[in-house]
């Protein structure tokens, strides 16, 4: 009965260090799986920043472009009004009506009443003809 106590103790003197193996091992595999599972969600962050910077890269881009773009359709819009004041004044100027001292404000239109005036040979009549 000595030996089967001893034996008894024996074995459970050998299983408490197997369970706290086993049970260190489980934590192990636990914390290793947990490790894996935030590599994976870094990883998948790393991805989604990199393709965030390209994006906002390439909109940078596109945004810039119009700017450009904006400006240069700006500036022909504004060339085109100059020509057009330029274009009214000469209609005027040859109905004999007064032109606007407003259209001669800028100074890149300063000029433009005398080319007006040199390309028109004759004041018009109430026809629209040119006089004799």
């Amino acid at each position: 009965h000595a030996a089967r106590e001893a034996g008894a103790h024996e074995e459970l003197l050998l299983r408490q260090p197997r369970a706290r193996r086993e049970k260190a091992l489980a934590e192990y595999h636990r914390a290793e799986e947990q490790c894996r599972l935030v590599a994976e969600r870094l990883a998948k962050e790393h991805r989604t920043r990199a393709a965030c910077e390209a994006q906002t890269q390439e909109l940078r881009q596109k945004a810039d472009a119009l700017g450009e773009t904006l400006k240069t359709e700006l500036s022909s819009m504004h060339e085109q009004q100059k020509v057009l004041r330029r274009l009214r004044a000469q209609v005027r100027e040859m109905q004999g009506l007064p032109v606007p001292t407003r259209t001669l404000s800028s100074p890149s239109d300063a000029s433009a009443p005398a080319a007006a005036s040199a390309s028109v040979s004759a004041p018009a009549t109430a026809g629209g003809e040119p006089a004799p």
